[in-house]
């Protein structure tokens, strides 16, 4: 087998949770990271340019170096020893919109079609929930759409289903970073089976939501028991902001640890309109992105 000296990978964006489904569900947003892998020189180099460029790491341990190192280590197949790994991002970073799943996502196929080792993506989405601790994520930026994951033996097993069309999600994205380390020490080990509960019987009316596009299931389906009033009891204007924009019939939540509040609503409508109002009225320093959501999976181009 021809192994390529270079790589071209794109991956998207992606929100998780959805409310109820945690670590279960994601959803793949049209918003790409690319990168450019070339074999040349004696060393890893990476430059990076984007959303993020002054906050990142750019050395050895950046998530799209260490996704290639956990690839080539997994598979004892050897990558070069020089590489320049060239990085242009639009996504988020620290916000709860997927940019670790995505970097994660680049690395392992970029360092797949490197080291000739055509591995599934089934394989590459256990190495990467290794890395990042949950699937969803990854998956979504792995296989694009609508992705359901699940435990199956030691590993991770993702379905992929398609979008409803029409509609769009609305993403209020605070100037404030979050973590998604610090916002799972927030949440409890055991939770009452009430709490269980009540997040299951969400998650069925919201996957029923997400496959008919329908907006009445979609609000109740993305209520969440768990973690959202855990990981915003330190942060008064966004649970106010979040309360405000259920209250008014859209069905928000935070995406994954956020501090992103998402909606999805259908495209073009009013409702797009009072999200963006509520959330500039909220005064809280951020921005306002619309987002399509995606079928579109990761794509590698070799030379």
């Amino acid at each position: 087998m021809r192994v390529p000296t270079t790589v071209r990978v794109r991956v998207l964006a992606s929100t998780s949770n959805l409310g109820p489904a945690f670590d279960s569900l994601g959803l793949a947003l049209d918003l790409p990271l690319r990168v450019r892998v070339r074999a040349e020189g004696r060393s890893w180099r990476i430059e990076y340019r984007g959303e993020g460029a002054d906050l990142l790491r750019r050395g050895r341990s950046h998530l799209i170096l260490q996704a290639m190192r956990r690839l080539a280590s997994s598979t004892r197949s050897p990558l070069p020893a020089g590489l320049l790994v060239e990085v242009d991002n639009d996504i988020p970073v620290a916000r709860g919109l997927g940019s670790s799943g995505a970097a994660i996502a680049a690395g392992l196929l970029a360092g797949n079609a490197l080291a000739g080792t055509a591995l599934p993506p089934s394989r590459l989405l256990d190495l990467g929930a290794g890395i990042e601790g949950h699937p969803e994520n990854v998956a979504a930026s792995l296989l694009g759409g609508l992705v359901l994951c699940a435990r199956d033996g030691k590993g991770w097993d993702a379905r992929r289903e398609l979008p409803p069309a029409g509609w769009r999600a609305c993403a209020f994205v605070p100037d404030r970073l979050g973590r998604t380390d610090s916002a799972r020490r927030k949440l409890p080990a055991r939770v009452p089976l009430a709490t269980v509960v009540a997040n299951l019987s969400a998650t069925a009316r919201l996957v029923r939501g997400l496959l008919r596009g329908s907006p009445e299931d979609l609000l109740a389906g993305t209520r969440d028991a768990l973690h959202q009033d855990r990981r915003l009891a330190s942060n008064g204007p966004l649970r106010r902001l979040l309360a405000r924009l259920r209250g008014g019939g859209m069905p928000a939540f935070l995406s994954g640890s956020g501090p992103t509040l998402l909606a999805l609503l259908r495209s073009g409508s009013p409702a797009e309109r009072r999200f963006e109002t509520l959330s500039l009225a909220s005064r809280i320093s951020g921005r306002v992105m619309l987002l399509d959501t995606t079928r579109t999976g990761g794509r590698t181009y070799t030379a």
